[in-house]
């Protein structure tokens, strides 16, 4: 008897391993995203079939298994307070998916998702490719021109150099960084964000505010985190071609490749070439300088496994070369003239490597990233008689390594988990070498060494999706400045009658740049003054910025709509001001009496159908600093700036309109003599777009800037006195650099993408 018995459970058991064998394998890793905390396991989440069946349920690694008698399956991923998601699965391949919060907390420009998420607890907008394809966007600084978070203008009339103002701040203080990793920062902040070609970009996460510790020590305005394509995205191969009125074309190619399961790698490469000379004001300078050679490369490779160690590594390589100043300088007969000239050169190479590992409760990752940047330029003539004639360098190496530990657990009530906390906790070590110099009649020299240990620490408590709560404080130990706190703290709370409101309050700090802060004042015969104190005495620049956020959604019929009200407040401990109060001089001093910003900003979206979009919103700036004794409003910030944008597609998407309208107030104009008035006037832009996708994976769009033909008159003061070499008259003086208005008339461009999807994508 027991012989037959062990033959029934040897048989039964084999017949059952023959079953299981015959089912496939199926699994999904399910991860959620925030510009607070990054990429992270999301468990609990539902995976479901297209008619709603349910699957599984990921477990508290974000791991979703089950069984299946097919080779592939579509299926439906979703999560309480995070959008939905469907896609394919194959068997025994473990897919992946990213779930995004439905209320974020910055401003993200992330790939084809609604402008405005909201959703954990620092103050972020959502937009998303279709964002960024409604203007041309060859590079970062152009990302923004629907968006009133921040303003885009030029730094002087020779150099072509861009700035961006965020909460009525120079876009110094703001911290720009690559995946985390440090990169707009140091001489990359001249000409940083025109390396970063547009058609490349996956997401960017705008945050007002001071923002996480975890992520750095710079955000005194807010953070700009912007992502590159990864390695493993469904475009196989990318590229975009661009085309300007005025001559200036663009490239670029993407290229991705799955080695294996776990491998992957990508190579852009963006080139842009203008060899026009334009002089539409008739002053002799040319609008813009001249762009003979333009280039950026990157290659990276990527490393996950689902529940092991993922890693990233890569490195990029951009060099550019400008040319600019007078049209009559680059004549060949006029090599041995006193012709004014711009010329620059800059050279710069990034590594990264990131790694780390999740486990039930625990993460830990690890940060490094390193670059070398050499740049050189010069304004003037080749005889060098010029009074203003100078010849710049600058040299800096940068590296930094972080580490970051993180705890995550929840507490229990009635066997219902009700409590999330986080303790995010580690420390890293930051080391930058600068030198720069100017040569000429007026020179100048800053040479910097930094090396800065630091550790962090960060605790995030959330109530259900009601209450949020972060707290986070950063000690740091300078070469330079000492020993200091940067505590910050971040509030979210949803309100019984679904309002949002959001409240963060810290401080930053930050390193001055003087001489790369004041490269669009070298077009300018001004003399540069550098106070005793500042040289005899390290200053860095310190800040607390508070602020707080509204959201409410609602409905009216069929119409959706959105209220936005942002309002912060800066105080400068620490400040460098660079005074052009009197024309003849520029002067770099330490702060002697108050500096502050104020900003308040209203939006309204409109969602009218599924394929029309409106947008209004208005902003007011007053930033102030005193000025030998007076306390002023900054130059060239306008009092206030309204934009409207309207987006209108077909159903099928195949035809996108995009249409925006910009309207900012007066700004106020340092003395120039009474060779300007002391404030610039009112004036409106209107830009537009027309996007032509014929079927998937081509597109091509035509558009144009700044349409209404609106220019600053006579932007470069007394541009016949740049051999003027007295500086006690400063109504002769030569000074291109009081700009606050476009420079140039209308842009028209024509541009072209294509995209190859992969198959299993």
């Amino acid at each position: 008897m027991n012989r037959y018995v062990r033959l029934f459970f040897i048989g039964a058991f084999s017949c059952l391993c023959s079953a299981l064998h015959s089912q496939s394998n199926f699994g999904v890793n399910v991860y959620s995203f925030s510009q607070a905390e990054g990429y992270r396991a999301l468990p609990y989440a539902d995976i479901k079939d297209l008619t709603g069946n349910p699957i599984a349920q990921s477990d508290s690694l974000g791991l979703a298994q089950w069984n299946g008698t097919t080779d592939k399956q579509e299926i439906m991923v979703s999560a309480l307070g995070y959008t939905s998601d469907t896609l394919d699965v194959f068997r025994d391949e473990y897919a992946k998916v990213i779930l995004y919060p439905e209320i974020l907390e910055s401003t993200v420009i992330q790939s084809r998702r609604n402008s405005r998420q909201l959703g954990v607890t620092l103050n972020t907008t959502l937009l998303d490719q279709k964002d960024l394809t409604k203007a041309a966007c060859c590079n970062l600084s152009e990302s923004f021109e629907t968006n009133n978070s921040v303003d885009v203008g030029y730094t002087d009339a020779i150099t072509g150099s861009k700035k961006l103002h965020m909460l009525g701040l120079d876009g110094k203080y703001a911290e720009i960084r690559f995946e985390g990793l440090a990169s707009i920062r140091g001489l990359n902040l001249l000409g940083g964000m025109i390396n970063v070609p547009g058609p490349f970009l996956h997401s960017i996460a705008l945050s007002k505010g001071s923002g996480s510790i975890v992520t750095g020590r710079e955000a005194i305005s807010g953070q700009i985190i912007y992502n590159w394509k990864p390695p493993d995205c469904d475009e196989r191969l990318h590229v975009n071609v661009y085309l300007g009125a005025y001559g200036r074309l663009e490239g670029n190619i993407l290229s991705t490749e799955k080695i294996s399961r776990r491998w992957s790698t990508l190579t852009s490469v963006h080139g842009m070439v203008n060899n026009r000379e334009m002089d539409n004001n008739g002053d002799g300078f040319l609008d813009l300088p001249k762009n003979p050679f333009h280039l950026n490369v990157m290659h990276r490779w990527k490393y996950f496994h689902k529940q092991k160690w993922r890693t990233q590594f890569g490195f990029d390589y951009s060099q550019t070369e400008l040319e600019g100043g007078l049209s009559s300088a680059y004549r060949q007969d006029s090599i041995y003239n006193a012709d004014y000239r711009y010329e620059q050169e800059s050279r710069r190479i990034a590594a990264f490597w990131k790694m780390g590992r999740l486990w039930d409760k625990w993460s830990i990752g690890f940060q490094n990233r390193f670059y070398l940047h050499d740049r050189e330029a010069f304004f003037g003539d080749n005889s060098q008689a010029l009074y203003s004639t100078r010849d710049y360098s600058g040299q800096e190496i940068f590296g930094e390594s972080k580490l970051i530990l993180e705890h995550f657990w929840n507490t229990t009530a009635n066997g219902e988990d009700l409590n999330s906390h986080t303790l995010k906790f580690g420390g890293g070590l930051l080391v930058d070498s600068l030198q720069e110099a100017v040569l000429g009649a007026n020179p100048l020299q800053q040479e910097r060494w930094e090396f800065n240990p630091y550790g962090f620490a960060e605790y995030t408590y959330e109530f259900n999706t009601s209450f949020a709560w972060i707290a986070g404080m950063r000690v740091e130990h300078h070469n330079l400045y000492g020993l200091y706190l940067l505590p910050r703290m971040n509030m979210r709370w949803t309100t019984p009658n679904e309002w949002i409101i959001k409240l963060s309050a810290g401080r930053s700090a930050r390193s001055p740049f003087i001489l790369t802060e004041s490269f669009g004042r070298f077009a300018s015969g001004r003399q540069f003054l550098i106070d005793t104190e500042f040289i005899d005495n390290v200053y860095d620049e310190r800040a607390w910025t508070y602020g707080i956020n509204l959201f409410k959604n609602f409905e009216i019929g069929n119409t959706s709509w959105e209220w936005i009200i942002d309002a912060y407040r800066t105080d400068f401990q620490r400040h460098t001001v660079f005074n052009i109060e009197d024309p003849s001089t520029i002067k770099i001093q330490t702060l002697q009496g108050r500096a502050f910003s104020n900003s308040l900003q209203i939006d309204l979206v409109t969602n009218w159908l599924d394929n029309l979009k409106t947008s209004i919103s208005i902003k007011g700036d007053q930033t102030f600093t005193t000025y030998d004794g007076q306390t002023l409003r900054d130059p060239f910030i306008p009092k206030w700036v309204l934009l409207q944008n309207i987006a209108y597609s077909l159903p099928s998407e195949k035809l996108r309109t995009d249409f925006t309208l910009t309207l900012r107030g007066p700004s106020r104009i340092p003395s120039t003599d009474n060779r300007r008035s002391k404030e610039s006037p009112a004036y409106a832009t209107i830009n537009a777009q027309v996007t032509y996708a014929p079927n998937a994976g081509h597109e091509l769009y035509i558009g144009g800037e700044n349409l209404n033909v609106f220019r600053q008159s006579n932007p470069i003061i007394r541009p016949d006195g740049i051999a003027q070499t007295d500086v006690n008259s400063p109504a002769t003086l030569f000074d291109a650099s009081m700009i606050w208005g476009p420079i140039f008339g209308p842009r028209v461009y024509l541009g072209y993408r294509f995209t190859f999807f992969r198959h299993d994508s």
